[in-house]
């Protein structure tokens, strides 16, 4: 994932009203504790639980939601929480960004063949696109393009005997002028969440900027 360093400026305009931007992977344990309180505080006023009915127990349930979410663990750079009024579940959503550095340094990966002619941006987000996470088990896979963005939108699904069929989503982009590749992952949902969420992400990978190229 990019450093610092190597890293251009990335803006995304998560709309506040759906997505609550989670703290930053260098987040120290004071931070994370701060931001913790932040969120419950501004969840709590969004959702007028003062006043709601349930607004209590629901209080109660929104700080489970919110300790899980700020102590993900994940290579992330950026977490995003959906979380849009109260009775909703929580998706959450997390953004990868591979810079040149990072693509030059998975490239020199012995188990991993990149051998066409291709630019190593094309062929890390062919490889995205064509190797899920986990094995597609049920139903059919869709990968296609999001608008006229540059992005593209992987879903398949997983069945398992606990929790049933769920969807697994990636979407990916090379932003070319700075080289980045970014990926959204988002899982774990049944069948009908999982198609429900797709407009809010794909509203979420329009509104980000990498090196002011949109």
């Amino acid at each position: 994932m990019t450093t610092d360093d190597d890293r251009p400026d990335v803006d995304i305009a998560a709309d506040p009203a759906i997505w609550l931007r989670g703290p930053s992977p260098e987040a120290s344990d004071e931070d994370r504790r701060e931001w913790l309180l932040g969120a419950q505080h501004a969840v709590s006023t969004d959702f007028d639980l003062e006043n709601a009915k349930g607004g209590a127990d629901y209080r109660e349930y929104l700080s489970q939601v919110l300790k899980a979410f700020v102590s993900w663990q994940t290579s992330a750079n950026v977490t995003f929480l959906r979380m849009r009024h109260q009775g909703d579940t929580p998706i959450p959503v997390s953004l990868e960004l591979y810079s040149r550095t990072d693509l030059q340094d998975i490239a020199a990966d012995p188990s991993i063949d990149f051998s066409t002619d291709k630019p190593l941006a094309d062929q890390f987000v062919d490889s995205l696109l064509a190797d899920p996470d986990d094995v597609p088990t049920v139903g059919e896979t869709s990968c296609e393009p999001v608008g006229t963005t540059g992005w593209q939108r992987l879903v398949y699904w997983v069945e398992d005997p606990k929790d049933g069929v769920t969807g697994r989503v990636r979407y990916v982009r090379h932003f070319a002028a700075s080289g980045v590749v970014a990926v959204f992952r988002f899982g774990g949902l049944d069948p009908a969440l999982t198609i429900e969420a797709l407009e809010d992400v794909d509203e979420l990978a329009h509104g980000v900027r990498v090196g002011g190229e949109s």
